[in-house]
């Protein structure tokens, strides 16, 4: 069947939505029968995916949403936001789709061996070969790199050869093609690929004064995560660097302004001196952009108020406060719209705010606090969905006060808002609901573990100076969350429960006796209780390994803080979770691990991953619990050693 259904989709003249259903099948028995794949589909499977990837000039893969045909259309806010909805992908995303599953299901070595011909047939014929069939090779590549990144890092210079030779490519194509790739090669093949950051600046800053818009765009992407993952060897390329990003904002379109704005973020967080002597002119560049109100103009805004976060984060206190005014009012603005990136970025920036001034703060602490604690509760309230094609399907749907379920969150998905009820559906501001269709799908729940990291820094930065009423409430909001349907939520949750609790404590140092309690009989039920009843039964019990290690990272917090206070009567429980993690029997560890472990060879060299492209291997959480039950003071070892 799949053989006969591979013509279908490999054809130019099949209509581009049944060539989405053929990806769709395919992509579901890669999933299910990798193996079955492997042995008998691998080879024609591959051929098709490069084949489809050349036909248009769309540059995709399955990271990106949807692909920008034209320069100019960056941002995914169109005037048709219900059509929207009925979008179907080019062939290029379909194809890097389906061939990226492949490179993360099969057998790395058989993916590797049926892929690399098909890029060395066009990187030996580069004069004969189109811009497109370049194009197809150097994604191939990039998918490569993530499906074998052990066989790429040991062959990294040809790696660079090829996407250096291709930045210079005379096409507009293959050079946007092989700027989205650097992004993938900086991801996935690290350490190796930055030791050459010297032959990579000066491949790609040129080409912010490109031309095409899109290349522009990838090109800034790049640099950005590049600038990122080198942040100690920027400094030298920021006189170089910056010119070029700030010239290049002037006459690019909102989608790469945005990703312009991301490298000014990468740049600001080495807080080098060579970016300090422009950070008030970033500041001023970044004003214009706030003060647009046009829908297509959101994700820009948001960016930028993320960006100037950022930046005040790294300035002096008093080099700040003269736009302190300006970029309060904007972030005040955008917190009483209901446009979830707008104000996911607003807590971010309030977030940096709160580092840099610290008691300072105080003057903007109530209201904040008051929309970071309305957002968390926003989703006890009815929603109702207002999309033309899901009338009638929302009107029953409440979320109940528990809001932990997957499928709340399926219903939700899809554009929801308030509303009491049917009389005024039809009353509400149009552009309203664009805004929420077109960008509550994800950014609704990001918004939420925004404004919970957000507390947890007023708590981290005031202590005391927080106030124990506004930490009472705090604390109800978010006691609960830790059961909360979305992992991103539970992480966020216990890191700013563990923050709370040392505000609780105050200001004052914490006297570390092993025997006695030192603590206030508040710091102490809350620490008591966070232990107890959050963190230990979440490690017991929780099956994502991300919350486990977030549970980690807050008794790391509380290890720090409180030292041997945190188990000052029991401290059996937390090393029998220890144990149990490191002899691989919590439930966080039982599920399958992506991947075939046949190829786990194939990647002998060190390195790490950004947060992005990192998959968390079995032991992760092991070793973060691990790292952590060391800090345990001195003076409780022998229980620890009679617990083993």
């Amino acid at each position: 069947m799949a053989l006969q259904v591979l013509p279908i989709f490999s054809c130019k003249n099949s209509q581009l939505r049944v060539r989405q259903s053929c990806c769709d099948f395919f992509v579901s028995l890669v999933n299910l029968k990798p193996k079955f794949v492997a042995d008998t589909l691998l080879d024609p499977f591959v051929s098709a995916c490069v084949q489809v990837m050349g036909e248009d000039n769309t540059i995709s893969l399955p990271e990106t949403a949807h692909a920008e045909d034209t320069d100019d259309e960056g941002d995914h806010v169109s005037d048709d936001d219900d059509g929207e909805m009925l979008h179907v992908d080019p062939p290029c995303l379909l194809a890097g789709r389906l061939l990226s599953t492949m490179a993360t299901k099969v057998s790395a070595k058989a993916f590797t061996g049926s892929l690399l011909p098909h890029i060395s047939h066009v990187t030996q014929k580069a004069e004969i070969a189109g811009p497109l069939e370049r194009k197809a090779a150097i994604l191939a590549l990039a998918c490569l790199a993530e499906g074998n990144p052990g066989h790429l890092r040991r062959r990294v210079r040809y790696v660079l050869e090829l996407t250096t030779q291709l930045l210079s490519d005379s096409d507009p194509v293959p050079r946007e093609a092989a700027a989205f790739s650097l992004t993938y090669f900086c991801m996935h093949l690290q350490p190796e690929i930055l030791i050459h950051h010297r032959q990579l600046f000066p491949a790609l800053v040129p080409l912010l004064c490109d031309n095409v818009d899109a290349v522009r765009r990838r090109v800034a992407r790049a640099l950005d995560v590049l600038c990122e993952n080198v942040a100690e060897d920027v400094e030298p390329y920021v006189p170089i660097i910056l010119p070029a990003v700030l010239e290049a904002i002037g006459c690019s379109s909102l989608h790469t302004q945005s990703e312009l704005c991301g490298v000014i973020s990468s740049l600001a967080t080495t807080r080098c001196s060579s970016f300090q002597q422009h950070a008030e002119k970033c500041l001023e560049l970044l004003k214009p952009p706030l003060a647009m109100t046009s829908p297509e103009t959101i994700l820009l805004r948001a960016k930028v108020i993320e960006t100037a976060g950022v930046v005040a984060a790294t300035m002096e206190k008093e080099r700040f406060m003269p736009h302190l005014p300006f970029f309060m009012e904007r972030v005040a603005e955008n917190l009483r719209t209901h446009q979830a990136q707008l104000r996911e970025e607003s807590f971010g920036f309030l977030s940096n705010l709160c580092e840099l001034l610290q008691a300072e703060f105080a003057p903007y602490l109530d209201e904040s606090m008051r929309c970071a604690l309305q957002t968390i509760e926003d989703d006890r309230a009815h929603y109702k969905n207002k999309h033309i094609l899901a009338g009638g399907a929302m009107p029953h749907f409440q979320m109940d006060d528990e809001c932990n379920s997957e499928q709340n969150n399926n219903n939700l998905v899809g554009g929801a808002v308030e509303g009491d009820s049917d009389d005024n559906s039809h009353d509400s501001d149009e552009s309203d609901a664009k805004e929420v269709h077109a960008l509550v799908r994800t950014a609704d729940l990001e918004e939420k573990s925004s404004a919970v990291y957000f507390i947890g820094v007023c708590a981290e930065v005031l202590l005391s100076d927080m106030g124990s009423h506004r930490i009472d409430v705090c604390w109800s909001a978010l006691v609960d969350l830790d059961m909360h349907f979305h992992s991103n939520i539970r992480c966020s949750t216990l890191l700013s429960l563990a923050k709370l609790t040392q505000a609780a404590h105050g200001s004052g140092p914490v006297v570390k006796d092993v025997e006695c309690d030192t603590l206030s009989s508040r710091a102490r039920g809350l620490l008591d209780a966070l232990v107890n009843e959050t963190l230990i039964p979440c490690m017991q019990r929780e099956t994502d390994k991300e919350v486990v290690a977030a549970a980690c990272d807050a008794f790391e917090l509380l290890l720090k803080f409180f030292g041997p206070q945190v188990f000052l009567t029991n401290v059996r429980d937390f090393i029998e979770v220890i144990t149990c993690l490191l002899q691989q029997r919590m439930p966080c560890q039982q599920e399958d691990e992506d991947g075939d472990d046949s190829d786990l060879d194939e990647d002998p060299v060190g390195g790490k991953q950004p947060r992005s492209a990192r998959r968390r291997p079995r032991w992760y959480a092991d070793g973060r619990c691990l790292r952590h039950g060391g800090g345990i003071c001195k003076g409780l070892w022998s229980e620890v050693y009679s617990v083993q």
